[in-house]
């Protein structure tokens, strides 16, 4: 939908940390069905929901997830929720970050993009099988499930992490 690619075009001109995005996205987050492009969207482009409980209550209606707050970078997230209570269908959504700027320890480099959109997921879940079933007929002990904490790692950077030049 139009909707999807405006917003995934937004997304790729945005900076890689502290970007959030709030407001009525139209797309009912608890229906995974319906929202199933739009969730790919945000997470290929390292986004975050922050809100996982309806924000749209209509009389007659099932209540719906189509508010929300969106956010590159959680670091700085102190809290976020629904307030109770509204002036329309709509219930008030919050978020409260501590967004302090330290222009002493502004760096030049840039934070590393993942792309977490589904066929990497699954291409992930792949790869950490085949990992698994190696690891499962190795005797246990502590060396072995530090092999696999640094499997696991490793899988991450090599399946999500985008190529900064071909991005």
């Amino acid at each position: 939908s139009s909707g999807i690619n405006a917003e995934y075009g937004l997304m790729q001109l945005a900076p890689d940390k502290n970007l959030i995005l709030m407001g009525d996205f139209n797309f009912n987050l608890l229906d995974t069905r319906s929202c199933k492009a739009f969730e790919s969207s945000l997470y290929c482009n390292n986004m975050i929901p922050l809100i996982s409980i309806p924000t749209h209550e209509k009389p007659g209606c099932s209540p719906s997830l189509i508010d929300n707050l969106l956010t590159n970078s959680t670091e700085n997230l102190i809290t976020a929720g629904v307030l109770e209570g509204g002036v329309s269908h709509h219930l008030p959504i919050f978020g409260i970050f501590d967004l302090k700027y330290d222009q002493h320890n502004v760096s030049n480099s840039r934070t590393p993009k993942y792309d977490y959109c589904e066929s990497n997921l699954n291409k992930f879940v792949e790869e950490l099988d085949l990992n698994l079933k190696l690891f499962h007929n190795s005797n246990y002990d502590e060396n072995n499930f530090e092999q696999f904490l640094q499997t696991i790692k490793d899988k991450i950077e090599d399946v999500f992490k985008v190529d900064e030049e071909n991005f």
